[in-house]
């Protein structure tokens, strides 16, 4: 008997599987027959994955029913029977616990998953509309500039015949455009430094700084901002030509009525009507605030435009002169790559 009951504890789990596909009539030569219940294959499947000791515990009691029940041993076999169904029903429900489980650890970290992309997709919403908030001011304050500059080459004897309240508020906000320019680019200048505090600089900052604080008409505006953009040039010289320098001189070239042009030769400057000669007093600050490498003067008026040029304070080992059918200014050094 003994060697009959280890035989049948040592069948496969498929073999197993046979107890609970079908209903076992345990006994069945009793007046009272033990039926057990039945577990469809799947449930019973997936129990075993779940829990197997469960399962062994459930099908080795059924085994034990049927030893009893073919021993005659009815109460036994009920009593391994019923541990047998309460072993297949635990075996069962710690299944479904740790499916339920699963589920619920998906759902949060599916939530979990879903809120972090919805704050990802904020952010990239807040970038955007930070950048398009910055493009428009940028927009609008190279505008500004533009105007202000144009409005600074007005004739001065054409203004005094024209003292209008349009050309006043025309000049004042001009004036004001310069203003806040160069107290930005004040701010730039104390933070590019490189090195410690230069006197010179330093004590010329001030002055501008304190100039600012008072009522600063459209020509000393411009004074000023010019000042301020040469001080600009001199950091500059400590660091290389960048990506950034280089649409900053794109930026200061547009609000100055230049239409640049990037080249394999370098960066071109040409006035944006090609008619309209190239003013020295324009360029003169421009070039001094971006100093790297050579500027190239060409056109039929170049060697004047080059005098001209170093009297605004262009040093003259940068200065160059070639031939060209139109006036134009070229830095080699601001190529883009």
């Amino acid at each position: 008997m003994t060697g009959v009951s280890t035989a049948k504890r040592t069948r496969s789990r498929s073999r197993h599987a046979q107890w609970w596909v079908c209903a076992l009539c345990v006994g069945c030569a009793t007046s009272s027959p033990i039926h057990l219940h039945l577990i469809e294959p799947a449930r019973l499947a997936e129990a075993e994955v779940e829990a197997p000791d469960l399962v062994a515990w459930s099908v080795s009691a059924a085994e034990s029913a049927q030893e009893a029940a073919d021993a005659g041993d009815e109460p036994a076999a009920q009593d391994h029977a019923t541990r047998s169904r309460l072993y297949a029903e635990a075996a069962i429900a710690e299944a479904q616990r740790v499916k339920f489980d699963r589920a619920r650890i998906a759902l949060l970290e599916q939530a979990e998953a879903d809120a972090l992309a919805a704050r990802a997709a904020q952010r990239e919403r807040e970038s955007l509309e930070f950048a398009e908030r910055r493009a428009a001011a940028a927009a609008l304050a190279q505008g500004q500039m533009a105007h202000a500059f144009a409005q600074a080459e007005i004739d001065e004897p054409r203004r005094l015949r024209r003292r209008t309240a349009e050309v006043t508020r025309a000049r004042t906000q001009a004036a004001a455009a310069f203003v806040q320019r160069t107290h930005g680019l004040v701010a730039a200048v104390r933070a590019m430094r490189t090195e410690g505090p230069d006197e010179a600089v330093e004590r010329e900052l001030a002055e501008i700084t304190e100039a600012l604080e008072g009522e600063v008409d459209l020509p000393s505006a411009r004074s000023l901002h010019d000042r301020t953009m040469v001080l600009l040039g001199r950091v500059r010289a400590a660091r290389p030509v960048t990506a950034a320098s280089i649409a900053a001189l794109v930026e200061a070239a547009s609000e100055r009525g230049l239409r640049p042009e990037a080249t394999a030769a370098g960066m071109l400057l040409r006035a944006v009507v090609q008619e309209r000669r190239l003013r020295s007093t324009v360029l003169g600050p421009l070039l001094r605030a971006h100093p790297h490498g050579d500027v190239v003067v060409r056109g039929p008026l170049a060697p004047r435009m080059a005098a001209a040029l170093r009297r605004e304070g262009i040093r003259p080992e940068r200065l160059q002169t070639a031939t060209a059918t139109t006036d134009e200014i070229l830095l080699p050094a601001y190529r883009v790559e």
